[in-house]
């Protein structure tokens, strides 16, 4: 497999786990040790919904920033993936592709523009709208 396409399919691996995690998330009302903690809970949602400016694909810095929060629930995704009946091998692999670096940093910038509620600004919208040059 090359580069580019493993860097794809581990890309759709980190979205998928964090959105199944958001999916079995409440908002850390509970104590369940299901989903993320509240921090966590508003920052990835944040992440994984379009904001304000259209903005839906994310950059690689702001995949990394979300493959590292994912780090800390590598138990929680092993005992989800247990629990929804896959083997052990295929939770191991898994949990390699979100241990594998998609970029060498992470970004997460929120703020507000033009009195417009909060929401993520991304490298791309940040050199197309501020510094005046394209992706």
């Amino acid at each position: 497999m090359s580069s580019e396409t493993t860097k794809k399919t581990n890309r759709e691996n980190i979205l998928n786990v964090a959105r199944l995690i958001l999916a079995l998330c409440d908002g850390a009302c509970s104590k369940d040790k299901h989903g993320y903690d509240k921090f966590d809970a508003v920052t990835v949602r944040r992440i994984l919904y379009p904001d304000i400016f259209g903005i839906t694909e994310l950059s690689d810095a702001e995949l990394e920033y979300l493959r590292e929060k994912l780090l800390r629930y590598l138990n929680q995704i092993r005992k989800i993936g247990k629990d929804y009946g896959f083997t052990k091998e295929q939770i191991e692999d898994i949990c390699r592709k979100i241990e594998a670096p998609i970029s060498d940093y992470s970004v997460f910038i929120r703020g507000k523009v033009k009195g417009k509620r909060y929401g993520r600004i991304s490298e791309k919208w940040l050199q197309e709208n501020v510094l005046g040059c394209s992706v």
